[in-house]
């Protein structure tokens, strides 16, 4: 569900920007979702005790360079009580990005070794029969039964 509302505020985030303006919020959000790793973070975003422009004070402090349009964004999240949303916003915005810029990211996994050699050359492979910027690492388990291979928002292919 909260994948769903995200996906809408990054719709809007995206819609009618340059994509300077994009990766300034993309980067901003960034900052914004690794504060998410602290557990006294969090206990103030989620605390009820704790007035909510003071939630949004904080977390527009946290980036240097927030200007009207990450600010307004941020008020809204604020208002609508969706701030804890911005780390689930920050990936969809990343995997947008990524997107529009045709790079994907996809780890290889195998129940055998791969060389490194082996990955570029899946890796340059698939980047010209798909014409997009593939970027692959592997994996190793052993327990595997096959390889497969996993693309974030490309999918998953199976050998």
């Amino acid at each position: 569900m909260n994948d769903l509302v995200a996906k809408r505020y990054v719709k809007a985030l995206i819609d009618g920007r340059d994509n300077q303006v994009i990766n300034s919020i993309s980067g901003n959000l960034n900052t914004i979702s690794s504060a998410f790793c602290d557990e006294k973070f969090i206990s103030i975003i989620t605390s009820p005790e704790v007035a909510d422009n003071a939630k949004v004070d904080l977390i527009i402090s946290l980036v240097d360079s927030a200007d009207g349009i990450f600010k307004n964004f941020i008020k809204l999240l604020g208002e609508k009580r969706r701030l804890s949303l911005l780390p689930i916003i920050a990936k969809e915005l990343n995997t947008q990005i990524a997107k529009m810029n045709n790079n994907y990211i996809g780890v290889v996994y195998t129940n055998q070794v791969l060389s490194n050699d082996y990955v570029s050359s899946i890796e340059e492979q698939f980047s010209k029969k798909f014409n997009v910027k593939l970027s692959l690492t592997s994996s190793f388990t052993s327990h595997r039964t096959r390889s497969t291979m996993q693309v974030q928002n490309f999918g998953t292919i199976n050998r």
